[in-house]
């Protein structure tokens, strides 16, 4: 973890694909344990490769609303660069850090997302601090 302009990276690309929940969920402890942080609702953003293009990736991930309201997400924006469908983007704003735990820990939620053509290994998550 490292921060960026007043912002929180967490690259989780580098603790592999077994230990990427493991890794989230000790970041999540440790950010509430910092008040200076702590915050009722989130805004992040998560990049992420894509290995079976993006029409593929944007259709999964608009049927997939009630997972999201599930875990008190909410889609501010998604979408690619310009030159590059390869890599997607989304701004999200989370209810509470627990939600989005149970949320990265869900089965069902991993297994779409690699359906949907996302390396899990290539994902970070910038949390946002105004």
């Amino acid at each position: 973890m490292h921060t960026v302009s007043n912002s929180i990276v967490i690259p989780l690309s580098k603790h592999g694909q077994k230990h990427r929940h493991i890794f989230v969920a000790i970041w999540i402890m440790k950010y509430h344990l910092n008040a200076e942080y702590r915050r009722e609702v989130m805004k992040l953003i998560i990049t992420a490769e894509l290995t079976q293009g993006y029409e593929l990736w944007k259709n999964l991930f608009l049927s997939t609303d009630s997972q999201r309201e599930k875990y008190g997400v909410k889609v501010l924006a998604y979408g690619h660069a310009q030159d590059n469908e390869n890599k997607i983007y989304q701004v999200l704003e989370v209810e509470s850090m627990e939600k989005m735990q149970e949320g990265l820990q869900d089965p069902e939620i991993a297994k779409l997302r690699t359906d949907a053509g996302v390396n899990l290994d290539s994902q970070e998550v910038v949390f946002l601090v105004e």
